[in-house]
């Protein structure tokens, strides 16, 4: 499997259905061999609920915390590569061909533009990069901090034990 979406959540039950339908899609529409892996964080509204409506997988991480929640996913995801999204952001249309130009390539990380919300009312771009070494330096410096919108290899965390 190529690609892991980990999608940690924690009671977003408005928003964790659209995520989830709008990474389907994404993997659906690009050819991807991909998995979408959702960790509930001891959700106490609906979200559990609606993930299993959408057929998604997922694990239950008991342990209280984001980070928490994101090693429990790391250790479960199938895919080779992991792409970190919130659950209420969604990936671009674009971000593909921007990721499938540098999976090829073999990277280790690769930042991708995102779309922070899942409606036109709660929606903004979170970021885009020119392609330059200068400017993904300064988006993995002073970008988006943590993981979201970054997609790592996973060997990154199992062969530096940081999973």
């Amino acid at each position: 499997m190529e690609l892991t979406i980990l999608i940690p959540c924690l009671n977003e039950e408005k928003t964790v259905g659209i995520c989830i339908d709008k990474a389907k899609k994404f993997l659906v529409n690009n050819s991807i061999d991909g998995e979408i892996l959702i960790v509930d964080n001891g959700s106490n509204d609906d979200s559990l609920n609606i993930i299993k409506s959408k057929n998604a997988r997922f694990v239950i991480e008991n342990k209280k915390g984001y980070g928490s929640a994101l090693i429990t996913g790391i250790k479960k995801a199938k895919g080779e590569y992991i792409a970190f999204v919130d659950s209420d952001d969604y990936i671009l249309p674009k971000s593909l061909e921007i990721l499938g130009e540098y999976l090829e390539e073999d990277y280790d990380i690769v930042v991708f533009p995102l779309v922070a919300g899942t409606t036109k009312e709660n929606s903004k771009l979170i970021q885009v990069f020119d392609n330059s070494i200068e400017d993904l330096n300064k988006r993995l410096i002073i970008g988006v901090p943590g993981p979201i919108n970054k997609v790592c290899k996973k060997e990154l965390f199992t062969k530096n034990k940081l999973s």
